[in-house]
C-alpha cells in the first residue's frame, strides 16, 4: 500500500516539475524550405531561415528571413517576395 503512494507522489511530483519548464527553442541555426505544386502546374517555394540566441540576461533574441517564390508554368513570369524579422 506504501508503493502505491510513493508512486502517487512521484507522478504527481514530475507533472508538476514538467509544467513548470518553459519550451524555448535551442539556440542556433535553422533552415526549412518547403515546395508545393497547385493543380494548375505552379510552384510555391517558401525558404524561411532563422537565427536564435540568447544574451547574457537570457532574454531570446533572433531574425528570420523568408523568401518565397511563385513560379506559374510559362516563361519570365516568376514573382519573388523577401521579408525580414527579428525576435525580441
Amino acid at each position: 500500500m506504501k508503493a502505491i503512494y510513493l508512486l502517487s507522489a512521484t507522478t504527481i511530483t514530475i507533472v508538476l516539475i514538467a509544467g513548470c519548464v518553459e519550451n524555448r527553442p535551442a539556440p542556433g541555426k535553422y533552415e526549412t524550405t518547403n515546395v508545393a505544386v497547385d493543380a494548375n502546374g505552379t510552384v510555391h517555394k517558401t525558404n524561411k531561415k532563422t537565427n536564435i540566441y540568447y544574451d547574457k540576461n537570457g532574454k531570446m533574441h533572433g531574425s528570420v528571413d523568408k523568401k518565397s517564390t511563385t513560379d506559374p508554368k510559362g516563361l519570365f513570369n516568376k514573382s519573388t517576395t523577401e521579408s525580414h524579422g527579428t525576435i525580441k
